[in-house]
């Protein structure tokens, strides 16, 4: 949250000194986050489950 509006401006800021340039808009903020958060589900969400529908007493017995 606290990156998002910082990165705006140094990108905004960035932008400034080009001759053509492009319009900076929340949308490509946007469409990052959402990349990232599936992503992280697709890489976090497997192993969550796998852990979940595991019995916790066989995992404890065993380690």
């Amino acid at each position: 949250m606290l990156a998002a509006p910082l990165a705006w401006y140094a990108m905004d800021s960035w932008l400034q000194l080009f001759t053509y340039r492009t319009q900076l808009d929340a949308g490509v903020f946007l469409a990052a986050t959402l990349v990232v958060l599936l992503v992280a589900w697709a890489a976090v969400g497997p192993l969550a489950l796998r852990a979940a529908r595991g019995n916790a007493v066989d995992s404890l017995r065993h380690d």
